[in-house]
This record gives C-alpha cells, structure tokens and sequence, in this order.
C-alpha cells in the first residue's frame, strides 16, 4: 500500500495529463511535483521525502517504467486525416470499384545491418561501459502488400552495389537494386513501379478474377515521383498520396509492420554471428563476415514471415 494514497493520486493523475501532452518526464521531475503537492495538501509538520525508495515504489504502483522516445506523433497533422479519407481516399475507391484487394501500401525503411545493440549488460561495479566502433552499413528496403493482406509482393532493397539483382530467397523473389547511397531515387521507384508493381499487380488481379484496377498509396517522401508519373497509360493502376505529416498516424506499414521486421533481422543477425563456427570468440570478427546478400536474405524470410 501507498504510503500516502492521496499523494500518490494527484501525483499519477499529473504524470497522465503530462503523457497525453506527450511531455518527457523523467523520475526527478516527479519527485518535484511530488514535494509541491505533498506541500499544498499538508498543512501539518508531517517531513515527506520523495526519496529514490518512494520514487521506485511509485513507479511499481502504477506500472510506469522507462522509455525511449521514438516516432513522430507530436508532429503529425491529426485534422488532415479525416477530410483525406472521406473526400479523396474514399472519393477514389468508389469512382473505380475498388476492392480491399486492389488497394496496395507501400513504405520505405532504412537499416544499419550490422549494428548491434545499443544497450549491455555490466557488471553491478562498473560505473559506465565502454563504447565500441560502429561499422557501418545501411541500405533501404520498402514493402508493399495489398489492404486485404493476400497479396505480399517481393521485398525490394536499395544497396550500394552497381547492378540490380535478383534474388530467389526460399519464401519468394527479392529485388535488389543499386544507388550510390542506397537511397530511393525518383528514377529508381519509378523504374521500380512500371518493371515490378504493374506486372505483379496485374497477375495478382487475372489470377483471382478482378479487372486490372488497383491503386497504390503512398507517402509523400522526397524520392517518389508525382501521381501523374505513377500511372499506367489506361489510368487503371494509379497512385496517391497520403497527406504531409499524418505517416505516423495512418501509414499501414508504419504501425508496427516495418518494426516487426526489424525486430525479426535483429533476432536473426545476433543469432548468426553467436552462431558461428570459427568466430564465436569475436562477435566483432562474426560481425565483419555478414554481406550483403546475407542481409538481403534474412530480410526477404523475415518479411515472408508477417502475417
């Protein structure tokens, strides 16, 4: 039990008000607020020190614990969404007939694929950990799959290397493309949307009896060329762009599918280099084994993996 239940009840009805505000709070600035309130609902000499006891016990009460912050909520357009959805999005839908199999998403991610955590575990006498060089490498891999999540196409990757390439992974196809700095081009995604979307969507539409109709919705990132250039001469597949700043709040791909994915790499990367035969020893030496086309791999399996 609390000791001072009312305390601990302005204290917590505070601290909620402040993460809807989505306010950083740290433990400091509780106890703070703990001594103001504690100094506004006592009118006795009774001391009260919200000592780091207190502190945990509070936070054990009420299940609060520490995170990182992430994400880009705070900045998002939340009045932008609904006049989206009902005068364009739906708009569109109706006008073409289109079913929750003709409407694709798709999303683009970066990943370091050989970063290891950024967190350890120490011994309880050492007082700071010391750090390690990064060895850097990233390349961008976007997914796409339709709304009624039949439809996965094959996982495309943009690397640093000179050609495009595909891969037979053993859950499918994947496409890995080449950019100096592994970004997605406009050039790049245009070539992408004509070679792999349209063909792949196409099949997709003859193999289930649908006409060849289908919409594709994306973000309005600086690497994705206008509406009017992703558009197939008929005008049949088409894409749209979801409105600035609301990604974070109704990107499909964005609630937690890319970080499944991420989670799913990592889990796999640590296992392999844990794995290895001749430097199991070396995590840093395991580490520089893994190329490219292991990345490319693993990233394919865990995509085939989500649900």
């Amino acid at each position: 039990m609390a000791d001072n239940v009312a305390l601990e009840n302005a204290v917590y009805l505070w601290f909620i008000q402040q993460w809807w505000l989505h306010i950083p709070l740290s433990g400091e600035m509780i106890c703070e607020k703990a001594l103001f309130f504690h100094g506004e609902m006592t009118e006795s000499d009774e001391d009260f020190v919200a000592s780091k006891g207190w502190l945990d016990r509070f936070k054990h009460h009420h299940g609060i614990r520490r995170l990182k912050i992430t994400g880009e909520k705070l900045f998002s357009n939340e009045n932008a969404i609904e006049p989206f959805r009902i005068e364009l999005l739906l708009h569109v839908i109706n006008e073409k007939n289109l079913s929750s199999e003709q409407i694709y998403i798709a999303d683009e991610s970066g990943l370091f694929w050989r970063m290891l955590p950024d967190k350890t575990l120490s011994d309880l006498n050492e007082k700071v950990t010391p750090g390690r060089k990064v060895i850097k490498g990233r390349i961008t891999f976007m997914l796409c799959a339709n709304v009624a999540g039949k439809h996965k196409l094959p996982l495309f990757v943009v690397g640093t290397a000179k050609k495009t390439t595909s891969l037979q992974v053993s859950h499918g196809l994947c496409m890995l493309f080449g950019q100096k700095n592994a970004w997605v081009t406009q050039e790049l995604f245009l070539e992408l949307f004509k070679a792999e979307f349209v063909p792949a969507v196409g099949q997709h539409m003859k193999s289930i009896n649908l006409p060849q109709g289908a919409l594709l919705l994306l973000d309005n990132c600086p690497g994705h060329p206008s509406a009017e250039e992703l558009c197939t001469d008929d005008g049949e597949i088409s894409a749209m762009f979801l409105p600035p700043n609301t990604t974070a709040l109704i990107q499909p791909m964005d609630q937690n599918v890319i970080q499944n994915i991420k989670l799913r790499y990592c889990k796999l990367l640590l296992t392999s280099i844990l794995n290895d035969p001749v430097h199991n020893e070396n995590l840093e030496n395991a580490l520089k084994k893994v190329n490219l086309k292991d990345v490319v791999f693993s990233l394919a399996n865990c995509w085939a993996c989500v649900s």
